[in-house]
């Protein structure tokens, strides 16, 4: 006789797993991903590449002793 199958009985909990890491993608996406967005778009306001053009300019001497 073969053994019972479980898995007729018992309802699927695929979610589960999806449940469980709502909480921390829930964080990562207001306390990091949030702010991201919204520091990368200030840096674009008023002048776009050219305020990453005038900064990489103004300060090459200590970018190229960091490298």
């Amino acid at each position: 006789m073969a053994a019972a199958d479980d898995t007729a009985t018992r309802p699927s909990r695929w979610y589960i797993p999806y449940l469980l890491l709502a909480p921390g993608l829930l964080w990562l996406i207001f306390f990091f991903i949030v702010p991201l967005v919204s520091l990368g778009g200030l840096s674009f306001q008023d002048g776009g590449f050219a305020n990453y053009g005038k900064a990489f300019s103004d300060n090459s001497d200590v970018i190229i002793r960091t490298f």
